[in-house]
């Protein structure tokens, strides 16, 4: 999706299911305007800043984690999106645990709660 209005597009992710996850490409301006209010939103887990002037939307960016990269460049950009992508695959990787009981002698077990009782 693409949007011009702020208001629109806050409205717009706002409507998405809480399971849904996206990624926020935002235009420097657009961005200063638009991330204190999309910030907070579940369904927000990445944001990208594609602006002319880095220094200036690094400052304000710096306060909002979800702002993964403010870039100038478009393979920079792109670059960047791979990266974060390989790495939240990691993240994202199921767990396997396997928790074995052993026991090294049944034996001595049973007799040493034969003693016990």
């Amino acid at each position: 999706m693409k949007f011009q209005d702020v208001k629109k597009c806050q409205e717009y992710i706002e409507k998405q299911s809480e399971k849904a996850r996206l990624i926020v490409f935002v235009s420097g301006r657009l961005g200063e305007a638009i991330i204190p209010s999309i910030h907070e939103l579940r369904q927000v887990i990445s944001i990208y800043v594609y602006c002319m002037d880095k220094n200036r939307h690094e400052q304000w960016a710096r306060n909002f984690a979800k702002v993964k990269a403010i870039v100038v460049e478009l393979d920079e950009l792109i670059s960047r999106i791979e990266t974060d992508h390989r790495m939240q695959e990691i993240v994202e990787e199921p767990l396997s645990i396997n928790i074995f009981t052993t026991s090294v002698n049944a034996d001595t077990s049973a007799m040493g709660k034969s003693i016990m009782d």
